[in-house]
This record gives C-alpha cells, sequence and structure tokens, in this order.
C-alpha cells in the first residue's frame, strides 16, 4: 500500500483486532527497495543536482520504523538528501494523520506551515513524502517555495528498464 495509514492499520491495528491478513504487507518503500535490492528494479539518476528533503510519515515512521528504505530510493535516484532538524523518529506531524484534517483544518494546515518552513530551511528544491495525506497537507500548508512529491511519483519517473536502454 502506498499509504502509510492503511499500512498501519493492516500491520498494527487489525492484529490487535485478532483479524489475520495472509498475505504480507508492505509499505510502497518496501517494495520498491525490495526490488530495487534484488535487482528487479532500475531507477535513473533523475535527481542528479537535486537537493531534496524528506518528511517521515508519521504512521510509517514513529508508529512502525520505516525510515531507511524512503531513503535508500532517493539515494539511489540520484537525490543530494538534505535532512531536517527533526528526522526519523524524532520527526514533526504534517498535521494531516489520522483524520485531523478533517477535524480541523486549520490547525492542520497551520502544523503543515511549521514543517513545511523545516523543510525549506535545508535548502531543498523538493520535499519527498511517502504518504497522500501528508502530501496534501504539506502543499495545503505553505510549502510553496518546495514542490511536494510523493516517492511512489518519482520512482515512476525514474523507472527504466535495462534491455531496453
Amino acid at each position: 500500500t502506498p499509504c502509510a495509514g492503511c499500512y498501519n492499520m493492516f500491520v498494527e491495528q487489525y492484529p490487535k483486532m485478532e483479524i489475520d491478513i495472509r498475505p504480507e504487507i508492505l509499505h510502497s518503500t518496501q517494495y520498491i527497495a525490495r526490488l530495487l535490492e534484488t535487482g528487479k528494479l532500475h531507477l535513473s539518476k533523475i535527481g542528479t543536482d537535486i537537493k531534496a528533503t524528506y518528511h517521515d510519515p508519521c504512521h510509517i515512521g514513529r508508529r512502525i520504523g520505516i525510515f531507511e528504505e524512503p531513503r535508500v530510493i532517493i539515494k539511489a535516484m540520484g537525490f543530494e538528501l538534505a535532512e531536517m532538524g527533526r528526522n526519523r523518529k524524532d520527526a514533526l506531524c504534517c498535521g494531516a494523520g489520522g483524520g485531523y484534517k478533517s477535524l480541523s483544518n486549520e490547525k492542520a494546515s497551520n502544523i503543515a506551515r511549521i514543517r513545511a518552513e523545516e523543510a525549506m530551511s535545508t535548502g531543498a528544491e523538493l520535499l519527498i513524502t511517502a504518504c497522500p495525506f501528508c502530501v496534501r497537507n504539506l502543499r495545503d500548508g505553505g510549502a510553496s517555495d518546495l514542490e511536494v512529491v510523493d516517492i511512489v511519483e518519482l520512482v515512476a519517473q525514474a523507472r527504466y528498464y535495462p534491455d531496453q536502454v
């Protein structure tokens, strides 16, 4: 799943409710990193000479501990990764998680504005995340000086087939 909240639900919440999910559940970043590691996916260096920063979504970051896979993917695409001061387990929420944006859009946007300012302070041109709710709220909340993009969108742009090159 590309949704951090859905991933959390499948791997953490459903088991607590004794709902057994048979297939292996992976967040898209775990799956992409696995494909890179096994040589089944090839990415071009679309990020050469581009400084990017990464926002750790709460549901796959602090809740589950998926931190390195997105960074491996970003670096595989050639981006220069500029970490925000608060990252990984200490990352600031984007403000949209758990339906908070629906409950309090103004407060969620204020949180996103703070996070966007942190991202802009890195000097990055691109803010990458791995959650559609984070993308939406960071765009809404003031990251106007940065392009905000989901990592899966970048992978789709960077994918190439070696036998066709």
